[in-house]
């Protein structure tokens, strides 16, 4: 009896000063993403979010994991406070080495919050089929055994769209062992991991184990004539159906001008968004197929090698000038052999006229199975490296042509030169004066837009400066910021607003307290708990990414409950089978799209 009670009085204890609503963000590093490294094997990376508590007379901090390939987190650094301002904001800003790190913020010694990033290299892919990848299920992909987590991309569909990603919640590993991933996109408009996972382990292995992300660019089909008109924002018509590009995609407008400017656009919002974000490391460029298509329109793609080499140098020059990078790298490829055609000398002089020297280098050959002269990949009715004559697949003979593919672009990929560096994270200012709050973005642009929905807006009533005031309440605002080069910088999300109806009972005095934002409701109960317990929260919004973990006093992570999108609404999750932890004081973690909740829990001897 007296050991019941004797907890009874811990655990109200414990419990009666954690129950406050507090959570929190944690908008940069993003997770799961890849910072450009420098020739020095460097990059800057910024920490930043926000702090929801009842008083910030806490100590908040953080501190930096290595984490190895296969997800196994290292000791940890140094911790670090963090200062806040009046509304609980952070950010600060840390040069890292190249490699895969975790980064912990802590509440009081707890770990709240965290998010995965590395330093390493960023490509983006551009061209057609054989770049964006083939979009059938029933193609083999290269294994992901032995692929490192680090090798990262987005499942963000931007396909036949001119708008910009509209989260940053969907990066994931290459190294998924789940099908439907594997052959989802690769955004913002691939089909699949295709042959990028292989590649981004050749290039991390090289690089003594660095991280490696990719971002698809590429239209299938698409001539080099129809970039050029996309670059243009003319009107592009897709040699094999003759219309404007896209029209019609998925049930959408079949109104051509709607998509002038496709395909390039998709490439161009990549460097304009992901490459702002990240950085780049170069362009990857295959394409060639459909100008060597005999049955091809010549209206609709080069006609000479000469035409071909002006139409694509620029192309490259027009994405140089929208990124504000006159030595963006790119690496071009040699690429004309289809079903539609034989190797094609005429487009393979005009690539190779391209590919004179830094900034454009020589990318995959992939006409020929070795060097540029002898065997072709073109079928032969036997082991094939395209299983419909076009598409290189990953065959079930000995012949593993994304493998192959990987292999032949690796081969192009030498020393790291003229990198471009991820843009600068705005940083925002607060200040109060009654119910009104007002927001300053910090840094010169062309165009700011503060929105609760994203990117591609509406702003919010009167948010197109780079201050803003409000006596409105939201939940994850930030500025989205223009620079003059066409380059976006998005600040940390920002929860603004008098919020107290979330607050337990036992701590809160509807009188006086005040907070800036409620923390998303999260409830244990039993709690202590014996043998299981359930869990009980409620989503804001609908397609919000869900991760509620349980994780012991070091931030480790003893279960994960949940990892998906949820929609918005009550959940109950019940909670079973936990080690036998007697007497041991864990947490439970709730992340729904960059917020951080926690929720202490003790577990008593069963």
């Amino acid at each position: 009896m007296k050991t019941i009670t004797k907890w009874i009085f811990v655990c109200t204890y414990l419990l009666a000063h954690i129950c406050n609503a507090q959570t929190v963000s944690l908008s940069y590093p993003i997770n799961n993403s890849v910072l450009q490294r420098n020739t020095l094997d460097k990059a800057t990376a910024t920490i930043a979010g926000q702090l929801i508590h009842t008083s910030l007379a806490v100590t908040l901090s953080y501190r930096v994991r290595t984490v190895s390939a296969k997800g196994v987190v290292g000791a940890a650094g140094p911790t670090t406070n963090l200062s806040l301002a009046s509304n609980g904001m952070f950010y600060t800003s840390l040069v890292m080495n190249k490699g895969w790190y975790i980064c912990e913020i802590m509440l009081n010694g707890v770990v709240y919050a965290s998010g995965k990033f590395g330093v390493g290299d960023v490509f983006i892919i551009a061209g057609q089929s054989n770049a964006q990848g083939y979009g059938n299920t029933a193609y083999s992909l290269p294994s992901s055994a032995g692929i490192p987590e680090w090798i990262i991309g987005t499942s963000e569909d931007r396909t036949c769209k001119k708008t910009f990603p509209a989260s940053f919640t969907s990066m994931f590993s290459l190294n998924t062992p789940d099908e439907a991933k594997r052959h989802g996109r690769l955004g913002p408009s691939g089909n699949g991991i295709w042959a990028y996972a292989m590649l981004g382990k050749l290039v991390s292995d090289a690089n003594g184990g660095m991280p490696v992300a990719f971002f698809n660019a590429a239209t299938a089909g698409s001539s080099v004539t129809e970039w050029k008109q996309g670059s243009e924002g003319i009107e592009a018509k897709h040699p094999y159906t003759g219309a404007q590009v896209c029209l019609g995609y998925a049930g959408g407008s079949v109104n051509p001008s709607d998509y002038y400017g496709l395909p390039y656009t998709t490439l161009k919002n990549a460097l304009n968004f992901y490459g702002a974000l990240f950085g780049v490391r170069a362009i990857l460029w295959h394409q060639g197929e459909a100008d060597a298509d005999l049955n091809v329109n010549p209206s609709y793609k080069a006609t000479s090698s000469v035409d071909y080499q002006t139409k694509l140098q620029a192309v490259i020059a027009k994405s140089r000038a929208d990124f504000g990078a006159p030595n963006l790298t790119w690496y071009v490829s040699k690429a004309s052999i289809s079903k539609f055609g034989p190797l094609n000398s005429t487009v393979r002089t005009g690539q190779g006229n391209v590919a004179t020297g830094l900034p454009n280098l020589n990318g995959s050959e992939t006409d020929y199975v070795s060097g540029n002269s002898g065997t072709t990949t073109a079928s032969d009715g036997g082991d094939e490296y395209r299983s419909d004559s076009t598409h290189f697949y990953e065959g079930a003979g000995s012949i593993k042509g994304l493998t192959w593919l990987a292999n032949k672009w690796f081969s192009t990929i030498g020393a790291l030169a003229n990198p471009v560096a991820a843009g600068w994270v705005p940083q925002l200012t607060y200040s109060k004066n009654a119910d009104w709050r007002t927001l300053t973005a910090q840094g010169a642009a062309v165009q700011y837009m503060w929105s609760k929905v994203g990117i591609n807006g509406p702003a919010v009533p009167g948010g197109n400066a780079s201050v803003y005031t409000t006596d409105e309440q939201y939940l994850g605002i930030r500025c989205y910021m223009k620079d003059a080069n066409g380059n976006w910088h998005v600040s940390p999300a920002i929860n603004v607003g008098k919020y107290n109806n979330q607050r337990i009972a036992a701590d809160y005095d509807e009188e006086t307290q005040e907070s800036e934002e409620p923390g998303f409701e999260l409830n244990a109960y039993p709690n202590p708990f014996t043998a299981h317990f359930t869990i009980a929260f409620e989503v804001p919004e609908n397609n919000s990414q869900v991760r509620l973990e349980i994780v012991n006093t070091k931030g480790e992570i003893v279960k994960t409950v949940v990892d998906n999108p949820h929609a918005k609404g009550k959940w109950l999750y019940e909670v079973r089978n936990l080690p036998d932890r007697s007497s041991e004081i864990l947490f439970c973690r709730l992340k729904i799209n960059e917020h951080f909740t926690i929720r202490k829990l003790v577990q008593l001897t069963k």
